[in-house]
């Protein structure tokens, strides 16, 4: 888990150092988008033993607000970077462009959490549905 939210993390200064942010407009909503999934991931399987005590509802809650934190915390780490290491960092572009682009940011995030809140919904209740039937 470690390597991988450092891989996450290499990949977003790699594309903010080669401009893809700026050149690619859409690629900001995909990383976020995928990001958001991969946050609603990494809390469902990190969380899993104690996920399995709670009902299904309160564990679709829980990725979505998860996802919904780990967004706000990337935020906040974007805004670090524009004012802290910008600066010091030679080459280094703008992350945040506009309060819309945080906000749709997060959006993009809950959007991506979403999918995979639902996904689990799904496969709760299909899953109970298809074992009583076998």
């Amino acid at each position: 888990m470690t390597q991988f939210s450092l891989s996450l993390v290499g990949f977003y200064f790699v594309s903010a150092k080669a401009a893809f942010y700026p050149t690619y407009p859409r690629f900001d909503i995909v990383t976020h988008f995928f990001g958001g999934m991969a946050a609603a991931i990494f809390f469902t399987v990190f969380f899993e033993r104690d996920l399995k005590k709670t009902n299904v509802f309160f564990t679709a809650v829980f990725i979505f607000v998860s996802t919904a934190m780990a967004g706000v915390v990337w935020e906040f780490f974007e805004w670090w970077m524009d004012n802290f290491l910008m600066p010091i960092v030679p080459g280094m572009r703008l992350s945040q462009f506009s309060l819309d682009d945080t906000l749709g940011d997060l959006v993009v995030d809950l959007l991506g959490g979403l999918v995979v809140a639902a996904a689990f919904l799904a496969t709760k209740h299909f899953g109970k549905k298809i074992s009583k039937h076998a």
